[in-house]
């Protein structure tokens, strides 16, 4: 099994230091996705996030 420590080094990173318990929600990608394109974020010239923060995060929370 892969574990997030193992595709992200910054996530083991922040596991080590920062980080004290994680919890998620396992979502469908395609609620992600559509949450990109209402923010007009969808497209080649858009990197996908891998963290939600500041008025992301904000925008996240009003939409969902």
């Amino acid at each position: 099994m892969i574990t997030l420590k193992q595709l992200n080094d910054d996530y083991t990173t922040e596991r080590k230091h920062a980080l004290k318990e994680v919890l998620l929600d396992v979502l469908p990608e395609k609620t992600f996705i559509r949450f990109m394109r209402c923010m007009g974020k969808v497209g080649g010239q858009h990197k996908f996030p891998r963290v939600l923060k500041g008025k992301m995060l904000e925008d996240w929370k009003k939409v969902s």
